[in-house]
């Protein structure tokens, strides 16, 4: 019983390691063609089985002159690398130059391949091949003459007494080299595509193929090299690809002018119906168009878009959009009256058959509109703060201007102050010097009056007295006019003093 549960175990762990080991095998192949000297030669590359990615090199030239190559991202140089969803088997095309020789000469392009991954996206081991190239000499050419011989008479007689008569034959010949003979060599060496590979291979004795491209495909790059270099190639049809089938010529003239046609159907795909641009935008209070920026960036294949949070004013967009079909019809709801919030802008685009059948494609732009800000009224002590707060702000950004302008204030007031204080200072004490003036004098007076009325008689006192007291009061009365615009200045002084503190 143990042993059978070990054989059990082993052959369990015999399947799975199988299972695990095994690898999808491919080998590829290189077309082996026989040319004329000089002549250029297209090696293919095939593969056994179906791969989606592929790198191809040409690892030895055997002797002949790379010239380009064809099918994959790398064409017009020795290695070509592709991938793809879909299977492949035609890896690649390359174009050598044979060399000029006098005898048949066999030479040998070697090719290897990496980085395969079959159907399954399973990795397929490197594989080789050799193209063998076998270059026939150009064959000897006789000059052809022409002979013109003939015979003159000849007579031959015997003579019945045994003399002969021999006469010596007259021979007229002309010989003359005939004209170089045309070439009538009309056949292609290379016929290329940048655009795809064309259906067959192409061979110089096949004249038809066909080449399928994208409706994006307007005019083929068609390489198109004759095997005589004597030859003319011209290409008609390619101007103007249109959509379905389209007939294009490659036409080969000799040098003898003789001529080969190979005809290319190329078959271009109708255009996808999609958008090929969409743009948004929206007008400012200026009256500017403002675009706008989709996430992710557009391709007509991506369906879905958002916007990034527009503001509030923004009452509604604008949609410019351009379909792959001309008849195609392009409808907008969504962007007119949007809300606060979520918004979903949809872009229709339908086109009709003959048969009244719509095909329709749809876009979705999604965006946010911001909340407009809620208004509040401001009472008077937010005023109050807010004009302070201003106040505060305005200072503080003018300070050292505003500290200027207190300076030469202040020093204009100290002068001024200054000079009014010494001119009044000068006219007040001229007053203070007129009223001891006059002090002085009415006192000399009265000591007059007292010393003159000693020797008088009464009579002549009183009149003396009289006049004096006359005087005084006039004295009297300047004094008093001048003590009055004394307090009247003071009263000045200290208003305008005072008005200056306030």
């Amino acid at each position: 019983m143990i042993k059978r549960n070990y054989i059990k175990i082993i052959l369990i762990a015999l399947l799975v390691l199988f299972l695990n080991v095994t690898i999808s095998e491919a080998s590829i192949s290189a077309s082996s063609k026989t040319v004329n000297s000089g002549e250029q030669v297209q090696i293919s590359i095939t593969s056994n089985i179906e791969i989606i990615s592929y790198k191809v090199t040409v690892t030895s030239n055997g002797g002949l002159t790379f010239v380009t190559s064809a099918g994959g991202a790398g064409a017009g140089t020795t290695t070509i690398t592709n991938a793809s969803t879909t299977g492949m088997t035609s890896l690649g095309t390359f174009t050598f130059q044979a060399p000029t020789v006098t005898t048949d000469t066999t030479y040998k392009v070697s090719f290897n391949a990496t980085a395969m991954d079959d159907i399954n996206m399973e990795e397929i081991p490197d594989s080789s091949a050799t193209a063998t190239i076998t270059v026939k000499a150009p064959a000897q050419q006789t000059p052809s003459t022409g002979n013109n011989t003939s015979s003159g008479n000849t007579n031959t007689g015997s003579s019945s007494n045994g003399n002969s008569s021999t006469t010596r034959p007259s021979t007229n010949t002309n010989t003359s080299t005939a004209t170089e003979t045309k070439s009538d060599n009309s056949s292609l060496s290379v016929l290329q595509i940048a655009e795809g590979a064309i259906t067959p291979e192409f061979n110089s004795g096949t004249l038809e193929y066909q080449i399928n491209v994208p409706n994006e495909t307007t005019k083929l790059t068609i390489t198109a090299t004759p095997a005589d270099s004597k030859a003319i190639v011209k290409i008609a049809g390619n101007e103007e690809l249109v959509v379905g089938e389209n007939a294009i010529e490659v036409i080969v003239t000799a040098e003898n002018g003789s001529t080969t046609v190979y005809k290319i159907n190329a078959v271009r795909a109708e255009a996808v119906l999609n958008l090929q641009a969409l743009n948004v935008f929206y007008i400012n209070e200026n009256g500017e168009k403002i675009p706008l920026t989709l996430s992710p960036i557009f391709e007509p294949t991506i369906y879905e878009y958002t916007l990034e949070n527009i503001t509030h004013q923004i009452e509604n967009l604008i949609i410019e959009g351009t379909a792959t079909k001309e008849n195609a019809e392009i409808q907008i709801t969504g962007n007119e009256g949007l809300k606060e919030g979520e918004n979903t802008v949809q872009i229709k685009v339908i086109v009709k058959d003959e048969s009244g059948l719509e095909e329709v494609k749809t876009y979705t732009i999604k965006l946010n509109k911001e909340a407009a800000p809620v208004e509040t009224p401001v009472s008077l002590w937010d005023r109050i703060k807010n004009w302070f707060g201003m106040a505060g702000t305005w200072i503080q950004t003018n300070i050292d201007k505003i500290l200027l302008c207190s300076l030469i204030a202040s020093t204009t007031a100290l002068v001024g102050l200054t000079i009014y204080f010494i001119y009044d200072y000068k006219h007040y004490k001229k007053i203070l010097n007129q009223l001891a003036l006059m002090n002085k004098t009415n006192l000399m007076e009265k000591a007059n009056v007292a010393l003159a009325t000693e020797n008088m008689k009464p009579e002549e006192t009183e009149q003396y007295e009289e006049g004096k007291n006359n005087e005084i009061e006039e004295t009297n009365n300047i004094k008093q006019i001048t003590e009055t615009e004394v307090e009247e200045k003071q009263k000045n002084k200290t208003a305008r003093g005072k008005r200056f503190r306030e």
